[in-house]
């Protein structure tokens, strides 16, 4: 199975958006630590388990982070142009960032049902990743704006740093939706 898109509703039966973004995170710290970026994060790669847990899957295009292999030349692009970050779609180098980057798109469209960014080629898909703003979210889906613009921002530096930062954050998201539905109820 590939990532679904999950309802609006948080319908029981679709899987829970926090669980996958969180199982991905860890998944790209864990290549991370190995010195391996993904370079490939899309929904195609995010497949489960009969037990509903989440596998990262075709490390095909990674690359070592610490020079090593690399298996495209200076000033190329590899990867899928709708999930690219904005460094990848330039042909710079990337690092773990990039992959956070991707996996923002991927909640992106998991969230709103279509990717953030369309054209007819890549090259005009890229230059959106590189100069347009992150759409907003649906007003169902508003909570998860400050951590999908955080993901997606243009600048690696202004994006969460590791797997392990994001998950912080997504915690504490949960956490703050936790209260504010129990206040709601009284």
């Amino acid at each position: 199975r590939q990532v679904p898109y999950i309802e609006p509703a948080y319908n029981r039966n679709v899987v829970d958006p926090f669980a996958i973004v969180r199982q991905v995170a860890s998944a790209l710290d864990a290549a991370r630590a190995k010195g391996f970026i993904h370079r490939d994060v899309k929904p195609e790669n995010i497949l489960f388990r009969a037990d509903g847990s989440v596998v990262l899957t075709d490390f095909g295009i990674a690359r070592a982070e610490a020079g090593g292999t690399q298996m495209t030349g200076i000033g190329m692009s590899i990867g899928t142009p709708h999930y690219m970050s904005p460094e990848q779609a330039r042909g710079h180098t990337v690092d773990g960032r990039a992959d956070l980057y991707s996996l923002g798109v991927v909640l992106y469209e998991m969230l709103e049902r279509k990717v953030p960014f369309e054209g007819q080629e890549s090259m005009a898909i890229g230059i959106k990743h590189i100069t347009e703003p992150v759409p907003g979210l649906m007003p169902d889906h508003a909570h998860w704006q400050p951590i999908i613009d955080r993901l997606m921002a243009k600048a690696p530096e202004d994006r969460f740093q590791t797997g392990a930062e994001l998950i912080t954050a997504l915690d504490q998201l949960a956490a703050e939706r936790a209260l504010r539905l129990e206040a709601d109820q009284q």
